[in-house]
């Protein structure tokens, strides 16, 4: 029940168990993000907001990692993505393509599954580019104040694709044991 959140000190409630409530009650009591201004549309107030907070300029092709012919293509193996997936904590949300870690975790098991997402991620590396559908995520504004469900007033998640967050942890440390052209070159 919800009295244990009370003095979690005195009861035998997981961590998880803790936030898995906390994160149903924020559902339960959810705020809608109001306009400011007469006839503004929220979410138009929101993505003009965050437009002027996150302007940033755009990465020429030109600047693009470019990892030599010569150079190995499979830098990545099976056993660093494997440990990677059994290492992503299962409390986690997926992301825009419903895909939790606990599935990628079963899959595992498929010696088949492992060898091709190897493949792809060493493709991936190789060619410098992944797809342009994992730049996409699903944006969840959290109000600082309930009392003030404004646009300024939240804090922005997002929540990126799953096999994209993988990649990310294992692509760093073979980015800094290689030779990758640098992006201010």
């Amino acid at each position: 029940s919800d009295k244990t959140l009370l003095n979690p000190m005195k009861s035998n409630t997981s961590n998880r168990e803790v936030i898995r409530a906390f994160k149903r009650s924020q559902r339960i009591h959810q705020v809608r993000i109001r306009s400011r201004e007469q006839g503004t549309v929220p979410l138009d107030e929101v993505r003009e907001y965050y437009a002027s907070v996150f302007k940033s300029e755009r990465i020429p092709a030109e600047c693009a990692p470019v990892i030599p012919d010569d150079t190995e293509a499979s830098v990545l193996s099976p056993q660093i993505i494997a440990l990677a997936i059994k290492k992503y904590p299962s409390h986690k949300s997926c992301g825009p393509d419903g895909i939790h870690t606990n599935l990628l975790k079963c899959l595992l098991k498929s010696d088949s599954f492992l060898y091709l997402l190897t493949s792809m991620f060493n493709l991936f590396y190789k060619y410098g580019t992944t797809p342009s559908r994992w730049n996409l995520s699903m944006l969840h504004l959290l109000p600082k104040d309930r009392t003030e469900p404004y646009a300024d007033k939240t804090r922005p998640i997002a929540l990126t694709m799953i096999l994209r967050r993988i990649f990310e942890k294992v692509y760093p440390p073979v980015v800094n044991s290689s030779p990758l052209r640098s992006f201010s070159q």
